[in-house]
């Protein structure tokens, strides 16, 4: 009598070059299972460009789905290897669990797993080395993140008003959209009316909403959407984050500004309230200089003075891009 096989594979990329396509995949998985005498493959889930970091991915869904379905009658899973199942110990026990209790078993084409003891063992090695794996491609990543916006690169998503693009050495940055100039415009009034003083950061989101700001797909802003924007430096040609460890770096946008830091620098004000006292960088900061320092104090409702009062206020040092 035969036994019902289902194969999963999966790639986070496509296309994935040598033996981690699809299609070698289900080829070996194929192979395993012909080895197999009572076995019979019922149905093949290729899982297309989804990250195995979380257990919500869609043919890994259906396939449980379909287990379930099933009513008993799939007995097994095939993977090419347990990295291609899960790469987070948590989520592969409890996936694990699932199928247990659906009296499913877990097989990899390539590693030793099974339900012996030694069996067992080898799977959580190798579910724990799948995520230890995985854990060092994120630090690296986000190490090469880091040093890239230490650069004045800027490594995520294109702001609203910007768009992702490269500069001559190849280095991600942004430039203004030319495609849609009207939501650079857009968010050059939004800033200006912000700025008059006239409104509270309660009413930020909809000062946007008049001024036309949308998302990217069409979307007015929230109100901390607004408020985040307005507060986001990169608009002023700089780069403050968590990648930059909060140091305030000049970016290479930086002639790509949408707004200039004065106007920046006012719009913090009024965002701090009436009175609150905020600080700002000293306007003969050079473009083509190296560093530079944060001087001043600017009050809501009031033009921003570049005045540096010795005593009053320790400069903070400001790094530029080389």
């Amino acid at each position: 009598m035969h036994e019902d096989v289902d194969i999963y594979t999966r790639v986070s990329s496509v296309p994935q070059t040598d033996n981690k396509s699809l299609d070698e995949q289900e080829r070996i998985c194929r192979d395993y299972c012909a080895r197999q005498p009572s076995w019979r493959v019922d149905k093949v889930f290729r899982e297309e460009g989804e990250s195995a970091r979380s257990a919500d991915r869609t043919a890994l869904q259906a396939m449980l789905e379909h287990c379930r379905a099933s009513k008993g009658k799939i007995k097994h899973i095939v993977v090419y290897k347990i990295d291609r199942f899960s790469r987070k110990v948590e989520d592969h026990m409890a996936l694990r669990a699932i199928l247990k209790k659906m009296g499913v078993m877990l097989w990899s084409a390539t590693e030793p797993i099974n339900e012996t003891t030694t069996g067992t063992l080898m799977e959580n090695v190798l579910a724990s080395f799948a995520q230890f794996d995985n854990d060092l491609r994120s630090e690296r990543s986000r190490g090469g993140m880091r040093a890239r916006a230490l650069e004045g690169c800027w490594v995520s998503g294109a702001p609203i008003g910007f768009v992702n693009v490269k500069d001559e050495l190849k280095r991600p940055t942004l430039a203004q959209g030319d495609k849609d100039k009207d939501i650079v415009k857009a968010v050059q009034k939004f800033f200006n009316e912000f700025a008059t003083g006239k409104y509270r950061q309660s009413e930020a989101h909809l000062i946007a909403k008049k001024c036309g700001v949308r998302t990217k797909a069409g979307i007015a802003l929230s109100r901390n959407g607004a408020t985040g924007l307005l507060k986001n430096i990169v608009y002023a040609g700089y780069i403050q984050n968590g990648l930059t460890d909060n140091q305030l770096i000049k970016g290479l946008h930086y002639e790509a500004a949408i707004v200039n830091l004065e106007l920046f620098q006012t719009v913090q004000a009024v965002l701090s309230g009436p009175g609150s006292a905020a600080l700002h960088l000293s306007p003969d900061l050079s473009p083509s200089g190296r560093s530079g320092a944060i001087f001043g104090v600017a009050f809501a409702g009031n033009r921003l003075q570049a005045a540096h009062q010795k005593g009053d206020i320790q400069p903070t040092t400001v790094r530029n891009a080389p």
